[in-house]
């Protein structure tokens, strides 16, 4: 695994709703909504104790996780999704089941505890949103308004003069102290935000207005991790959410302007890569400059989509011919903006087909890449690890070399100095150390 999920959480207030279940329902509804959005924000902001990925902290939360969730599936019985759940117990057991032909027994029992924590966590979580829109939506909630605050003091410690400190080399890094895993708590605090961006309904501007700002704070130091997943998820999400969720109208417009402040901000947040101080750090002025204009434009685009969803509201109700004329005219600005993008694409194809052989090259071969940024880079080792994954598949394809186990053959077949201790592919890391029963 990479990052343990984190789960530091007061998970004991998930059994508030449980236990006040004979009081009045206003009360029962309060305590439950406490609870959640106090557990959603220690999920939040849990990057600041490094995601819970130290065994000493992660051990104690899945042993109180699992008490947790067995008594209150006992007490206060819910549907869960046993779908999903008993897949991960399942996972739980191979895990250790595998110790019996592992090199390394410990590293076996380890692994599968940490399935064993995944399994527990989901199943307190899901028993707490069970059926129920509300919970899901305040426990969402408290996420995303934990991973922001997070985000905004990342903001902060930059205008101060401390943002150096934050950046391993010139890559976002802290607090979580991964790079590619605090690119994903940032990815997933969009989302939440998006959403609150483009309610249909219109009735809170500045509410609209605010998500649309987070989403512009969270997507900019998104760009400062580098992270290339990033990127590939936020573009395959986003392309989900276009063609396949309602609303696609409000959301395009709501990703336009977020696009728009990005690119306003983006010399700016590449200068802290481009141009390092001698240790290869950022320097203290790129930082803090890089969050004023990410600031900046986050606060401007946000004021615009709250002035947009203002007029809209006066353009009368869904169906009226005022409406009907705004939504014809915006759809053919977005018909037009998307014409125009294929045709750049068909236009300059032959140069984006050679940057592509020019970096699967540098992927395959672990050259280094000729761009200034990991963002648009194949470079790197990524390939070995694979590769390595790879091999211990195909010597054992059924049951895989033992949970845990990728390190010992890494160290044996790889062709970088990387010390690492998986191959950073989930599902990778599953077939070489699990197989295909995994």
């Amino acid at each position: 695994m990479s990052r343990t999920a984190p789960f530091a959480a007061p998970v004991s207030l998930l059994a508030l709703g449980g236990e006040a279940q004979s009081g009045a329902p206003g009360r029962s509804s309060r305590a439950e909504a406490v609870g959640l959005l106090a557990v959603g924000a220690a999920l939040g902001i849990s990057q600041v104790v490094h995601g819970a990925y130290d065994e000493s902290v992660w051990a104690p939360i899945a042993l109180g996780a699992l008490a947790l969730m067995l008594g209150l599936m006992l007490g206060a019985p819910r549907r869960v999704p046993l779908a999903v759940l008993v897949p991960l117990l399942g996972l739980w057991s191979w895990s250790l089941v595998s110790s019996a032909w592992s090199e390394s027994t410990d590293s076996a029992h380890l692994a599968s505890n940490r399935w064993l924590l995944y399994a527990a966590a989901f199943g307190l979580l899901a028993w707490s949103i069970a059926g129920n829109r509300r919970r899901a939506l305040t426990l969402l909630a408290g996420t995303a308004a934990g991973i922001l605050g997070v985000a905004l003091w990342m903001l902060v410690r930059m205008l101060s003069g401390h943002g150096p400190e934050l950046f391993l080399t010139t890559r976002l890094n802290d607090p979580l102290g991964y790079v590619n895993g605090e690119a994903g708590y940032l990815l997933a605090g969009i989302w939440p935000c998006l959403a609150l961006a483009e309610r249909p309904d219109w009735r809170s501007p500045a509410a609209a207005g605010s998500g649309l700002a987070a989403v512009v704070i969270l997507a900019g130091l998104g760009v400062l991790t580098q992270s290339r997943s990033f990127g590939l998820g936020l573009c395959v999400a986003l392309a989900l959410l276009l063609g396949l969720i309602p609303g696609r109208l409000t959301r395009a417009g709501a990703c336009l302007l977020i696009a728009g402040a990005l690119a306003l901000s983006y010399s700016s947040l590449a200068a802290v890569w481009r141009h390092p101080a001698a240790s290869g750090a950022p320097t203290t002025a790129s930082t803090r400059h890089a969050a004023l204009v990410l600031l900046a434009a986050a606060l401007l685009a946000g004021a615009l989509w709250s002035s947009i969803a203002v007029a809209a509201r006066r353009w009368g109700p869904a169906g009226s011919v005022r409406r009907n004329q705004a939504i014809r005219l915006a759809n053919g600005g977005l018909a037009a903006l998307a014409l125009a993008a294929v045709l750049g694409v068909a236009i300059n194809a032959g140069a984006i087909e050679r940057r592509i052989h020019t970096q699967y090259d540098a992927f395959v071969h672990l050259a280094p890449s000729p761009t200034s940024s990991r963002l648009f880079s194949g470079g790197g080792n990524r390939f070995d690890y694979w590769r390595v994954a790879w091999i211990e598949f195909r010597s054992a394809p059924l049951g895989g070399v033992g949970a845990g186990n990728y390190p010992p053959d890494y160290y044996v077949h790889r062709r970088t100095t990387e010390a690492i201790q998986q191959p950073h592919s989930l599902e990778l890391q599953t077939l070489a150390e699990l197989g295909l029963v995994g």
